[in-house]
Formats: structure tokens, C-alpha cells, sequence
């Protein structure tokens, strides 16, 4: 496989002094990776990651590949710093956040950063020795959200919905920030649905269909929801982040979902059905059917906002062609009464 050159601004050399470098292969989501680094940290972190992730043995192109390399202020990039007017774009700097240029993407974690060349499909890491004080999941976030960027440059389009499946049809739940989807997504997890993910998904056009890649990170709900789903649940599997507030979702508890519900996650679906998720303080939930046009703007306004362009939006339209869409308005079943909120759903979807 051909290398590609590194990005521009920066020189690499290998400091022979450092006395650990790795370089591994795999194929996510049917794309292969290639990730070069010189933290052993850095590996594990990574690996864990990726093992998590659903492979694949189905080849990609050479085109396809992405190629990541990850080093330390002390190893292999010869003083390395971001771009000026990053530094100025990152101010006031909060603990994670993530930055687009004309061509490049930069995800900045404190003094740590991810500069991803879109258009090469590379990515040049730097870790400063600060960055392993986080929390791992907070690692997390930071690794995926990179990789997730340069997914997108192989037709892997984040999305921000919960994902679910269930007797082989697909459900696609989406909504604002605080609609109930993952709550939603919870209570038919407790009862045997297999889940995609709570907040995030990857969408792919295979053909004529969209499918849908799962991604199988931590679960968030807030104290409320936890203490009525999960009563006296063991804190190492509703883990809450409490020092770093400035990192999305701080208040929210992390639900080791993988632990809670082993073998019930699902690397992919097809999507049969759109549910837009609104909380109701109404007894029974209600379904109710969505134009086509509402759907699309529904789902357009659920994309994350650095990835709305034509190639993106086409794949939306496709996915609400093949798609029932529903308002869901989500009453208090959802707690109270689980096994008839499901019957609502799987004879109101048709």
C-alpha cells in the first residue's frame, strides 16, 4: 500500500532514541486503517477502541484507506504546534473541541490535538503527557470523534440519532438534546431490543439502501433517569464524570451498556422506521405519521452541522425514501409501563 505524504507544515523524522513504535492495520466499517504511533498509551487506547468497533472482512480500495499517525511532544514530530489562527479559533479553549479549516479538522483535547487532512484522508496526532490525567472515557470521545471525521472522507456519515433492531427491522429514534433518546432507547434495550447506539451512528449508501453502523459507546442518562431504570446500580457501571465540566454530557452518567446487556449489540441495520422522539407528561405514548418532507427536514436538522453538503444531503433523502417516519410522543410509559409502550411501536410502525 502506498504511503501518503505527511500534512503539509509539518516534518517527520524517526527519533531513534525512542525506544517504542507500532504500526497496526484493521478494517472498520470496511475501511482499513493504518495507525502509526510511538505511545505505547496511545496503543492500547486506540486498540481498545477499534476492538470495539464493528470490523469487517470485506476489502476496501486503496482510495479508501485511512492512514493516522499518533506521536508524543518528546518522540517523533519535530516541534509541533497548531496553526496560529487555531489557537486564536480555540479561545476561550474549553477542554474538548473541535475545529474546520478550508481543508483540514482539528480536534483539541487540552494541549493535546488531532490535525486530520481531509482531502488525503491522514491524520497527524500530538499527545502532550497531560492528556492521560482524563478519564478514559473522555479519551474516548477525543480518538472517535478524529476517526469518525475521517470515516466521513470514505462515505461513513456521522449522525446524530439512537439506533435500535428489533425481529429485523431497523429503528432510527432522533431528536434535540434532552428529547428522550436515549431514555427511549433504555427502556427497549431492557427488554431484548439489540441497540446500534444512543446518540451517534455512522450512515453508509450501499447500493440503492442506506444502512446504518453502529457504535458502541457508554449509554448517557441523567441521575433521574439511571435511579428509575436502574435502582441501586454498582457505580462502575453508571459512571459519572464529575471534574471536567466543560466536557459535553458532564452531568450525565455513563452507563457501561456492553456489561449491562451483553451480546445485544448490533454492528449494523438497515433503517425501516424514523421515530422523532418528544417527551410528553401525557399517561400513553402516541405515534403519528410524518410526511416525507417533514422527515427530511427532520433528519437534515439531526446531522451534525460540519457535514451538511450535497453529498450528505442526497443520502438523507435516500434514507427517508426508504423510511416510515413517526412523531413519537413519549408519555410516561416509558417508565411505567415498558411492555405496552413496545406494543405501541411494533403495531403503530407498519
Amino acid at each position: 500500500m502506498a504511503r501518503v505524504p505527511p500534512l503539509e507544515h509539518f516534518s517527520i523524522t524517526v527519533d531513534k532514541t525512542v525506544d517504542f513504535h507500532a504500526k497496526f492495520l484493521c478494517t472498520i466499517y470496511g475501511v482499513k486503517i493504518c495507525v502509526t504511533t510511538d505511545s505505547k498509551r496511545a496503543k492500547e487506547h486506540i486498540i481498545t477502541l477499534l476492538n470495539g468497533l464493528p470490523s469487517s472482512s470485506s476489502s476496501a480500495s486503496s482510495e479508501a484507506d485511512i492512514e493516522l499517525d499518533i506521536f508524543t511532544r518528546a518522540g517523533s514530530l519535530q516541534d509541533p504546534h497548531l496553526p496560529p489562527y487555531v489557537e486564536r479559533a480555540l479561545e476561550p479553549r474549553s477542554l474538548f473541541k473541535t475545529h474546520r479549516t478550508k481543508d483540514k479538522c482539528y480536534v483539541v483535547l487540552g494541549n493535546s490535538w488531532l490535525c486530520l487532512s481531509l482531502k488525503n484522508r491522514t491524520g497527524i496526532g500530538v499527545l502532550e503527557e497531560s492528556i492521560w490525567s482524563y478519564h478514559w472515557i473522555i479519551l474516548q470521545h477525543f480518538f472517535l470523534g478524529g476517526l469518525c471525521l475521517l470515516l466521513r472522507t470514505c462515505g461513513r456519515f456521522l449522525f446524530h440519532a439512537a439506533g435500535l433492531e428489533h425481529n429485523g427491522k431497523g429503528y432510527l429514534i432522533l431528536g434535540k438534546s434532552g428529547a428522550g433518546k436515549s431514555t427511549t432507547t433504555l427502556s427497549l434495550v431492557r427488554h431484548g431490543w439489540k441497540y446500534l447506539g444512543d446518540d451517534a451512528l455512522l450512515l453508509h449508501q450501499a447500493g440503492s439502501h442506506i444502512e446504518a453502523f453502529g457504535i458502541p459507546v457508554n449509554f448517557k442518562a441523567d441521575d433521574q433517569t439511571t435511579n428509575r431504570l436502574f435502582k441501586n446500580i454498582n457505580e462502575n457501571l453508571a459512571i459519572k464524570i464529575t471534574h471536567d465540566a466543560n466536557f459535553p454530557y458532564f452531568s450525565k452518567r455513563y452507563l457501561m451498556i456492553d456489561k449491562l446487556y451483553p451480546n445485544q449489540f448490533k454492528g449494523h441495520s438497515i433503517p425501516n422506521f424514523l421515530l422523532f422522539t418528544r417527551p410528553t407528561s401525557q399517561e400513553k405514548s402516541e405515534l403519528a405519521l410524518m410526511r416525507k418532507s417533514e422527515a427530511l427536514k427532520g433528519v437534515i436538522e439531526a446531522s451534525p452541522h460540519f457535514s451538511l453538503d450535497s453529498d450528505n444531503v442526497d443520502l438523507l433523502s435516500t434514507l427517508v425514501r426508504q423510511t416510515t417516519a413517526y412523531q413519537l410522543l413519549a408519555g410516561k410509559d416509558v417508565f411505567e409501563n415498558p411492555r405496552g409502550f413496545e406494543e405501541l411501536l411494533l403495531n403503530g410502525c407498519q
